[in-house]
């Protein structure tokens, strides 16, 4: 009998070993770089969101008028479900809404948020300590 059966069958299994816990590393690296893919994605909706807050409030504040509160598009076509949000926080009066602070200090901020992600803007040196901190 042949000293060298099944020598090739042992040699197979571990090549497929190696193949395998490669293949295991690769995807160990990868999935969570596509979290992080789908979090950019849902990022620039949520800044477009805290934008169009912060921008409206720096109107009403400058110009001195009521204007319409900014509405996101509520198409489930545009979107695919939930539409982005946006919270204003105004630093002088805690309580949070969606109504811009009507005093003349630009000191306030606004969170966006769309698909689970929120990004935040802020406006003035008050704000950076309690909206804007990491």
């Amino acid at each position: 009998m042949n000293e060298q059966d099944g020598s090739m069958l042992v040699l197979s299994l571990i090549i497929l070993g190696i193949i395998v816990a490669i293949s295991l590393s690769i995807t160990a690296l990868l999935i969570p770089r596509a979290a992080i893919i789908r979090e950019i994605s849902n990022s620039v909706p949520a800044l477009y969101s805290a934008d169009s807050a912060m921008e409206w409030c720096i109107y009403e504040i400058r110009y001195s008028e009521r204007i319409l509160k900014p509405q996101m598009s509520t198409s489930i076509s545009v979107w695919g479900g939930t539409p982005p949000g946006y919270l204003i926080k105004d630093v002088q009066n805690p309580i949070e809404g969606n109504e811009c602070p009507y005093d003349d200090e630009y000191n306030h901020g606004a969170v966006g948020t769309y698909g689970g992600v929120s990004r935040a803007l802020c406006l003035g040196p008050g704000v950076a300590s309690t909206l804007c901190s990491p």
